[in-house]
């Protein structure tokens, strides 16, 4: 197999990786970094059996290092980790190996994520379907997602959680009234819930009106 000039190019949907093609024909994906790591630079010539060889004595560490900077950020799950470095263009087998090492090490550790950004996001002002939502996305089981939300915050005290959100004062008009259950839904909160705190604080301060009068 003859030797063919490197081309690298930005990915076109993931930032950080790149497509690495060889006389212009698309050979592999990988990651800026272990490019880097490689000392692989457009114009270089070799063959793709080469290419492979080099990146693959890489990429490992590269995707190692990157973890463990992502991880020194924030907490994370090992599914969101692992989404983060195949964005970053590392091959799924390097993900793989990487993604276990680190729970391996006790570096990502999915209950312990949960509880962490379920306890974040309450204390954010997040109502219990965004806070679901974001679990999900973050690859956490669907209906373990539910269970710990509904230990952390139970739908019980929903009605309150939205009333914290609200200003003390009710609103004045119909057009607030809807700009703040607009607020409320957008945080995650259901509509029925985010009704029935708008009406609460306009009731309250009826009833406040009432006892003024009476006085």
């Amino acid at each position: 197999m003859e030797a063919g000039e490197i081309q690298i190019d930005t990915h076109p949907r993931r930032g950080k990786a790149r497509v690495v093609s060889i006389d212009g024909h698309d050979v592999r994906t990988t990651s800026i970094e272990a490019l880097v790591a490689a000392r692989i630079e457009s114009g270089d010539r070799m063959t793709a059996d080469k290419l492979d060889l080099l990146l693959g004595e890489v990429e490992a560490e590269a995707a190692t290092a990157r973890a463990l900077r992502l991880l020194g950020h924030r907490e994370r799950s090992p599914g969101e980790l692992s989404n983060r470095l195949t964005d970053d263009g590392y091959p799924a087998h390097v993900v793989r190996d990487v993604v276990a090492r680190m729970d391996d090490i006790g570096a990502v550790d999915e209950g312990r994520f949960s509880e962490s950004y379920v306890r974040a996001k309450m204390a954010s002002g997040w109502g219990r379907e965004r806070i679901i939502r974001g679990l999900r996305s973050a690859g956490i089981d669907p209906d373990r997602a539910s269970a710990l939300v509904e230990r952390e915050a139970p739908e019980a005290r929903e009605l309150d959680r939205a009333l914290m959100i609200l200003p003390d004062d009710p609103p004045r008009d119909r057009r607030e009234r809807e700009r703040l259950l607009r607020r409320l839904v957008s945080r995650g909160f259901s509509y029925d819930v985010a009704l029935s705190a708008i009406e609460h604080r306009s009731r309250h301060d009826d009833d406040r009106r009432g006892n003024r009068f009476e006085s």
